[in-house]
């Protein structure tokens, strides 16, 4: 989640079980975290401080490469996203919402998946009326 000037919260992404969730990259520069992550049910959560992981990535490769993985995921899944913003229209980014994850509405707020979408709880509405 992030947040934009007037204080709105904006819905980057919704990530399911077994995926990976980060907003490390930037602190790699001493920069902070850009977005916020929630957990909407029970999850496992790893923490560890940049400067450890950065220290341990030198030392070991399967860490390394976790990392490198996981970046590339992120950045995948990020330009995606955007791409979609771009060239797919709501009712499209609805269609493969639900086909992916059929039981989206089960897992989510209807504020978090409109916010997802880019449209608003009414439109969401309407596009589910759609189907």
């Amino acid at each position: 989640m992030a947040y934009s000037d007037d204080g709105t919260e904006h819905i980057l992404g919704l990530e399911f079980a077994g995926e990976f969730v980060t907003d490390f990259p930037f602190s790699f520069y001493g920069q902070k975290a850009r977005t916020s992550v929630i957990a909407e049910t029970s999850c496992d959560i790893y923490c560890i401080s940049t400067s450890m992981l950065g220290e341990r990535i030198k030392t070991d490769p399967l860490l390394k490469d976790m990392v490198m993985i996981g970046t590339e995921a992120v950045f995948s899944t990020v330009y995606d996203r955007f791409k979609d913003l771009h060239v797919k229209s709501a009712q499209q980014r609805y269609n493969d919402l639900i086909s992916k994850h059929p039981d989206i509405f089960s897992l989510f707020p209807l504020k978090d998946i409109a916010s997802f979408l880019n449209i608003t709880q009414t439109h969401l509405s309407r596009l589910r009326k759609n189907i």
